[in-house]
């Protein structure tokens, strides 16, 4: 059983599909924290910076609430973290810096006429970068 977990979220629907499996993966006294990267954009100037991320992060806030309450009716108890940065760059250097055991996160469904596409995408790069397991929930 995993005791540190780091549930990288975008609050779309698959990441409900967590809130049925992770408690199966976590041991009783489990630490989860859910995080939302908000990708950061180059080059914005430093008024637009503020005001911009500022919403975006406001907007975040009240959706990662309502994740959050469905993990801990699931029986979890979570923190919650939002950051900008590089999405799949800040999900794995959050997991190496602060020793979580496994990553959990979900995984969009594969366009199976063309699944090379999906090479690349921010669970791809988590899943071969990650110091440590993996749990990427279809």
């Amino acid at each position: 059983m995993f005791e540190r977990i780091l549930v990288p979220v975008d609050f779309t629907e698959p990441n409900y599909t967590l809130v049925e499996k992770l408690p199966k993966l976590a041991s009783g006294h489990a630490e989860v924290t859910l995080l939302h990267v908000i990708e950061e954009i180059e080059r914005l100037d430093d008024g637009e910076d503020r005001d911009f991320y500022r919403r975006l992060t406001e907007m975040a806030g009240r959706k990662m609430q309502r994740l959050a309450k469905a993990f801990e009716e699931g029986g979890l108890s979570v923190k919650t973290e939002i950051v900008v940065g590089k999405r799949a760059a800040t999900i794995v250097s959050c997991a190496k810096e602060r020793g979580y055991d496994l990553l959990a996160l979900s995984s969009h469904p594969i366009d199976w006429n063309d699944p090379w596409k999906t090479l690349g995408s921010t669970s791809h790069q988590v899943a071969i970068a990650a110091p440590c397991s993996v749990f990427l929930a279809k």
